[in-house]
Formats: C-alpha cells, sequence, structure tokens
C-alpha cells in the first residue's frame, strides 16, 4: 500500500478502507534507512526474493529450467506479486486465473475427492510388501472409510501404492502400482524413476525400505462449470505514482473488468478487481484470454 501498488480506497472493491497512516507508522518503527516509501519498497523486493527462492526450490534445484514454463499467480496478494517473481528467476508468462482471490474456494468446488488410507508397514522391501494380500487388505481398508465417509460402492476407484525410501533416508517417495500387487523389482523400478525424476538421480545398489501401504479413494467430480465473465467497468483509467526498484514510475490504474477478451495493456499499470489486484511491471503486457483469465508476458 505504502509503495502504491494497492490504493486504500479501492480494496475491496472500495467495501473495506485501509489504513494507510498505521502502515505508515509501522514502517517509521523499523531500523532501515530511506524514507517510508523507500523502506516499503524495499520490503517488497525482499518478500519477491523470497517468493523466488521458493520457486528455485521446486524448479532449478531440481533440475528444471523455470524459464519453459508459465507461473500462476493467484490468491489475494499472488498477482501483486507473480510478474516480479517471475522477472527474478527469468521467466516471460505468468498466469492470473478469473477471480485469483476465490482460487482456493473455486478449487474445492471443482475438485476430485480424494481420501487416503495409510497402513504402517515399516519393513525392508521384498516380494511380499506388496503382494496380492497385502492389496486386498488394503482395498478393505479404503472401502471401510468410504463406507464411514458416506460413499456408495462403485462411485470411486481405488489406487494403490507404497511410500518407500533408501534406508535411512529421513524421507519417503509414494510409488502408485495400477497392476495393484507388485514385487521388489518393480516397487524398486518405480521408486527409482520417480527419485530420479525429482531428485536427478538414484542409487540402485542401496538397501530400501517399505514405510507405509497406502490406498486412495478418489471419487471423480462430474461438475461441468463455466466461469461468468466480469460485469464490464467502464470507470477510466487513473494515473498514480508507484515506488519500484528504487524508481518512482507513473503507473496506470484500471479496473481488471475493463478489459475485455483480446485486450491488452502495458506495464506499468494496476488491475484492480474486488477480491486481487494485479501488477503489470514496466516491459510487460497483461492480455485478457477468452476464458476471462490473464496472460502477462514479457517479449524476449
Amino acid at each position: 500500500m505504502i509503495a502504491g501498488l494497492l490504493r486504500p480506497a479501492r480494496f475491496f472493491g472500495g467495501r473495506m478502507a485501509l489504513r494507510a497512516d498505521l502502515a505508515e507508522r509501522a514502517l517509521a518503527g523499523l531500523n532501515l534507512p530511506g524514507t517510508v516509501r523507500e523502506k516499503a519498497d524495499a520490503i517488497l523486493r525482499m518478500v519477491n526474493s523470497n517468493m523466488a527462492a521458493a520457486v528455485r526450490v521446486v524448479s532449478t534445484q531440481r533440475g528444471i529450467d523455470p524459464r519453459a514454463f508459465t507461473l500462476v499467480a493467484y490468491g489475494g496478494g499472488g498477482p501483486v506479486h507473480g510478474a516480479m517473481v517471475a522477472d527474478e528467476v527469468g521467466m516471460r508468462r505468468v498466469l492470473i486465473p478469473w477471480s485469483p482471490g476465490i482460487s482456493s474456494a473455486f478449487g474445492l468446488l471443482v475438485a476430485d475427492l480424494i481420501v487416503d488410507v495409510v497402513r504402517a508397514r515399516m519393513e525392508p522391501l521384498s516380494d511380499s510388501s506388496l503382494d496380492a494380500a497385502s492389496v486386498e487388505q488394503v482395498r478393505a481398508d479404503c472401502a471401510a472409510q468410504a463406507e464411514r465417509i458416506g460413499l456408495a460402492p462403485g462411485s470411486y476407484a481405488v489406487d494403490v501404492g507404497a511410500d518407500l525410501r533408501y534406508a535411512g533416508q529421513g524421507f519417503e517417495i509414494t510409488v502408485w502400482n495400477p497392476e495393484g500387487a507388485a514385487g521388489a523389482d518393480r516397487l524398486r523400478e518405480l521408486f527409482e524413476q520417480e527419485h530420479k525424476r525429482r531428485y536427478g538421480y538414484a542409487r540402485s545398489t542401496l538397501p530400501m525400505q517399505v514405510v507405509n501401504l497406502r490406498g486412495r479413494i478418489v471419487r471423480r467430480n462430474e461438475t461441468q462449470l463455466r466461469t461468468p465473465p466480469a460485469a464490464a467497468d467502464a470507470r477510466p483509467a487513473e494515473m498514480q505514482d508507484v515506488v519500484l526498484g528504487g524508481r518512482t514510475l507513473a503507473t496506470t490504474f484500471v479496473p481488471r473488468a475493463s478489459l475485455a477478451a483480446g485486450d491488452s495493456i502495458d506495464g506499468p499499470a494496476v488491475l484492480e478487481e474486488n477480491t486481487s489486484t494485479v501488477f503489470v511491471p514496466p516491459g510487460w503486457t497483461a492480455r485478457c484470454l477468452e476464458t476471462g483469465d490473464l496472460l502477462l508476458e514479457k517479449p524476449e
């Protein structure tokens, strides 16, 4: 807010006024150099840097080049930071979903129902670890759990797998075997494929342990939904200064709903909506897709 990205009078569609004076007072009390706006800018950069580090944990640290992917930014605050975080890790595309502030709630409506049933089985990996008897035991556990939560027989599927690790490791990887029962060689093969995919290596000579047998109840959500287009908002664009990266930028503020499918806007710009705020940095362009989602792009 103090950096200028959030406007107190427009937060939550103007239905919840923010107290800029309290934010300024809090920043003034921090032992940081510069003016209040410069402190806000420094904090914003630190937050973006921390988010970028989290992206690297699940990409470059696993041998994956994030530049080949599109970053998805959602939630109330994610779209504020999305393109700035993408800049830090070299990504050039950011997808902002329709109504990003309710993405998690929307996900609950459309997601499959998934329940894991776990049976502890700490032992060295062997051909009997996930044999036919073990699989039937796990399936029986799943059937009992499904009955307890009110799922009718035949309304769900059950996947069977095992949590495996190299002996002495402090974490496990769950492997799923579509055929159900599997011998030690097949389970090791599945585990090492996934271990190599995640961490870039496998150790075929190390002994392995089973930690748990796992059943997964899956009831598919057949709901068909279309996200409604936002009501058009014809309020004119407004200009306001934003402090970013040590610079003061004259920034365009527009309602997100003013962008129809196919419309685009160049940064620096802020797109305001009831549940979120989207920041388009300098050098980036935001385009409204047919789905109502926004695609932010930075040209090569």
